[in-house]
């Protein structure tokens, strides 16, 4: 753990998370810890395709297409940026 943490993921965190932040602070991104939130993002946007057979299964649709993508991208991207003076979901920000 500590050797991966050590070569790949500290280093992931160490750039994102400082854009995060820079975000936030102008009021493009959802407010909370830029960590947390990068991890909710990365889950948020891998777990469905890690599912995709159950999705299939569940939704009837298939998260493979370009069009079902598309649609997954423009989502998660809507939980976590925000027009400047737009309140996240939570009114926090």
């Amino acid at each position: 753990m500590n050797w991966l943490v050590d070569e790949y993921v500290g280093q992931f965190f160490g750039e994102i998370t400082p854009m995060i932040r820079a975000s936030q602070k102008e009021g493009h991104f959802v407010a909370g810890d830029p960590h947390h939130l990068l991890y909710i993002f990365v889950g948020a946007v891998t777990h469905l395709f890690m599912l995709s057979a159950e999705v299939k299964k569940v939704s009837g649709r298939n998260p493979n297409t370009a069009a079902y993508v598309e649609e997954h991208v423009k989502l998660c991207l809507g939980l976590f940026l925000r027009e400047p003076g737009t309140p996240s979901p939570s009114g926090h920000g």
